[in-house]
């Protein structure tokens, strides 16, 4: 809830962190199920955080959004499969690589 407070403040960054701690927190892959739940989110977020700045981004600084935003969907659909929001990261990075 604190990312999604930080987005909402548009303080992409520190979100982008905060969803972090959350993705690979709680036990990262050893975590509860309902705890792998929110890191599948937290994962989700993390990309949007990164992918909302690109399109203002320039140079190495759109380059490294643009690897963020691809390694966190690569995440969700990596370590959370089963999850609902697999699917969505697959598309978003499919949009991603035409950038």
């Amino acid at each position: 809830m604190i990312g999604e407070l930080t987005f909402s403040q548009k303080n992409f960054a520190e979100a982008y962190r905060d969803f972090q701690r959350v993705m690979f927190g709680y036990g990262g892959d050893a975590a509860t199920p309902e705890a792998k739940k929110w890191q599948a989110k937290a994962g989700f977020e993390a990309a949007r955080c990164a992918e909302v700045q690109i399109k203002d981004a320039q140079g190495a600084t759109r380059a490294e959004l643009l690897k963020q935003a691809q390694q966190a969907y690569q995440y969700v659909i990596e370590k959370h499969p089963q999850d609902e929001l697999a699917t969505q990261a697959k598309s978003r990075l499919q949009e991603l690589s035409k950038l």
